[in-house]
């Protein structure tokens, strides 16, 4: 069955005349009334942030967290595991590479767990323990050998723990709070012994430690579920606070962030509530109180979550875990304090945990969730196999490089947050920062239209839709035009007409009724159609279109003579003039599948390939353009979606490429056009399910794959035949 070959509904029909009425009152109006505005594409800089790595799938670990436990200079990993009794580490081999995992008795079963050195002695120390019950254990790490320290018995059903140190005293403290816990436990040690007392009595259902002045000591903000109140606790003495009411919300606050998130040197702080969807910024002012607060309304319920800088602008992001999206973001607030410039990292069906991770080289975090354990991280390490999470739903996926760039750039739609990303690289071949620009309608295809070194004109569209954006785009100053098109028909494929004039001109080739139409139209004009023409009816198989030559490739059926034919229809720039020449005949053997595409990025010599298949075989014929009766067949390969495949060509090797999927091997391969001889069939890559891919050339003529894996992962890697 051919593909062309789709019943129109009835809504996208009056869609589509509703439209048509609009492009026609549209030329109608003189063109100042819709004057085009230049946007300035949003930055989010990403400095190498979002490398992909895995490290085990074996345990799934509670308060997972990241630490030296050994003091041999790398970062361990470890957690609680789920039955709370065993501690489960996996120790750094440098490199962001650990050791299988390692697990240690704790001797009784925990809610919870953490690490730090509490200067006790000497050693670092893992603080377990049992929120119900009351109970913390301190133990001792020393040559990856864990021993017992102190038993402390305290009142029940705190929450949390958080470990600060209140009195510049070189022990650190325990401080303990909890919704069903009133007031605050103060846990000291020395002299290997412990002093636990209670101080004031509210109850806080969240506590975040911060420097409210310029005294140096912790102080604290407090949010008081009962009475939906936000408290200022301001550290006169380890046991000695003033407590005042800052403000009482109307709704309930789920979460506290403390961090630098404005430009000074003074901490502020995030209020999230799950409930209504709103977020709060307050702007500390460092004389004990906040200047300035912020309302922001939010989309979705943010839980676990991880503060710092991660991009390198002194200024604190987070990241954060949506449990309705099931996603990771990193977020981080406007310069306005309008919105949340927020950005997917990966998709996670059950997130258990998380934590900061950072060495000399990497910062980020890692995480435990249902699928194992990893780690998205920024590091300035280089490697020949890379792995990005810069976007938890991508479709379709391009390369291009500005001559005097050492890597191409990725351009990828993301239909999480309905944008086209132009994601550029650094030195060390990881992401730099994004161009990020809204897309009118949830698209699947991309398609560079024109590119002059910084300037580039493209296309954003879905097969089988009657509409599209178009956009220029400047990469270098971030500035873009866009506009969207509406067209009377289906569309399925968009190239540039070959015009004179400096201004790019559209053909846009689509289904309307029984027949294929070209709509030649003028994006930023008052008349945009300039031309509508039917260039065939829909009695073919399949067929491709060339648009540099104005050629229609179609494939149809010859019953009485039992062959398939290849017909080229050159077409003059009236549309209306044609010339038919029937290319090659094949003879059908029962072919159940009928496939063409044009490796139309060729200059000098293009190729039909026609992929047909039957119950007994399936092969790839390559028909040159210019001399059709010479074409080459590959056998035992099958490609599902010709839209998924690329055309490259690379002038110093002398030698076209094509990339594909081959459905039959399951491995991603390509065909080497060079000179007159037979192409050949190479295998790169094995590989379980197709892919959206891309493939380029380096400034250094090496060339390199990226595709996407699981968790929408982005794989850079270097291909070497």
């Amino acid at each position: 069955m051919s593909k062309l070959l789709f019943a129109e509904d009835i809504g996208s029909s009056r869609l589509r005349k509703v439209n048509l009425i609009l492009i026609i009152w549209l030329g109608i109006l003189p063109s100042t009334i819709f004057p085009q505005i230049e946007r300035i594409s949003e930055k989010i800089f990403l400095n190498g942030f979002g490398r992909y790595i895995f490290v085990d799938n074996q345990f799934t670990l509670y308060n997972i967290f990241s630490f030296d436990l050994d003091g041999d200079g790398v970062i361990d990993i470890g957690g609680l595991d789920e039955s709370g009794k065993n501690l489960i580490v996996y120790y750094g081999q440098g490199f962001n590479k650990f050791t299988s995992p390692v697990r240690y008795s704790l001797g009784g079963k925990f809610t919870g767990i953490q690490v730090r050195n509490l200067n006790l002695n000497d050693r670092v120390n893992l603080i377990a323990y049992s929120k119900v019950e009351g109970i913390i254990k301190i133990f001792s790490f020393y040559k990856r050998v864990i021993s017992p320290f102190l038993n402390l018995k305290v009142d029940c059903c705190f929450s949390e723990i958080v470990i600060v140190n209140l009195d510049k005293s070189p022990q650190l403290e325990l401080v303990l709070y909890g919704q069903n816990f009133k007031g605050i436990g103060i846990i000291t040690f020395e002299n290997n012994k412990y002093d636990y007392r209670k101080v004031g009595e509210e109850t806080y259902a969240k506590l975040v430690p911060i420097f409210l002045n310029s005294d140096n000591k912790i102080d604290f903000v407090g949010y008081n579920p009962l009475k939906r109140e936000l408290h200022l606790l301001r550290n006169n003495s380890i046991y000695n606070y003033s407590t005042n009411i800052y403000d009482v919300f109307d709704e309930r606050i789920d979460e506290i962030l403390s961090g630098n998130f404005n430009d000074d040197i003074i901490n502020d702080i995030v209020l999230i509530s799950n409930v209504s969807n709103v977020m709060y910024v307050l702007l500390g002012n460092g004389v004990g109180n906040f200047s300035n607060k912020f309302k922001i309304k939010t989309i979705s319920k943010y839980t676990d979550n991880v503060v710092f800088d991660y991009n390198r602008d002194l200024i604190d992001d987070f990241i954060i875990y949506d449990r309705n999206a099931k996603k990771i973001y990193l977020k981080t607030i406007a310069s306005d304090y309008s919105r949340i410039i927020s950005f997917p990292l990966s998709e996670i069906e059950k997130l258990y945990s998380l934590a900061s991770y950072r060495t000399t080289t990497t910062k980020g975090v890692a995480f435990s969730t249902n699928q194992g354990i990893f780690l998205i991280v920024y590091s300035s390490l280089s490697f020949d196999n890379e792995k990005y999470s810069i976007s938890s739903n991508p479709s379709d996926l391009i390369t291009y490089r500005v001559p005097d760039e050492l890597y191409p750039k990725l351009i990828f739609i993301d239909r999480g947050s309905n944008r086209l990303n132009i994601v550029t690289r650094n030195e060390f071949n990881a992401p730099q920062e994004i161009f990020s620009i809204p897309l009118s309608y949830s698209y699947e295809k991309i398609k560079i239209i024109r590119a002059k070194s910084n300037k580039i004109n493209l296309v954003c569209f879905k097969q089988l839709n009657y509409h599209f954006d178009y956009f220029e785009i400047d990469l270098r100053n971030g500035n873009y035009l866009r506009e969207n098109l509406a067209i009377d028909g289906l569309i399925k494929d968009i190239g540039q007409e070959t015009s004179t004039s400096d201004k790019v001109t559209l053909n846009v080739i689509v289904q309307s009724k029984n027949e294929i139409r070209t709509i030649i139209i003028k994006p930023f004009e008052v008349n945009k159609v300039i031309l509508n023409e039917s260039i065939s009816d829909n009695n073919f198989l399949d067929f491709s279109f060339d648009f540099t030559s104005r050629t229609f490739f179609f494939v149809n059926k010859d019953l009485v003579g039992n062959q398939i034919h290849l017909w080229s229809k050159k077409f003059d720039q009236t549309y209306k003039k044609f010339e038919l020449t029937k290319t090659t005949s094949i003879k059908n053997q029962d072919f159940l599948s009928v496939k063409l595409t044009l490796c139309d990025f060729f200059s000098d010599t293009k190729f039909a390939l026609l992929n047909l298949s039957n119950l007994k075989e399936d092969m790839l014929l390559l028909i040159p353009v210019k001399n059709p009766t010479k074409y080459f067949s590959i056998d035992k390969i099958l490609i599902n979606d010709f839209g998924t495949c690329r055309c490259e060509g690379e002038n110093s090797f002398s030698q076209n490429n094509f990339y594909f999927y081959n459905e039959l091997s399951k491995s991603f391969e390509k065909i080497v056009f060079s000179g007159k001889g037979k192409p050949i069939n190479y295998s790169i890559r094995s590989y379980p399910s197709n892919t959206i891919f891309s493939v380029d050339y380096n400034m250094r003529h090496k060339s390199e794959i990226v595709y996407i894996s699981n968790y929408s992962i982005f794989n850079i890697e270097r291909i070497t035949e």
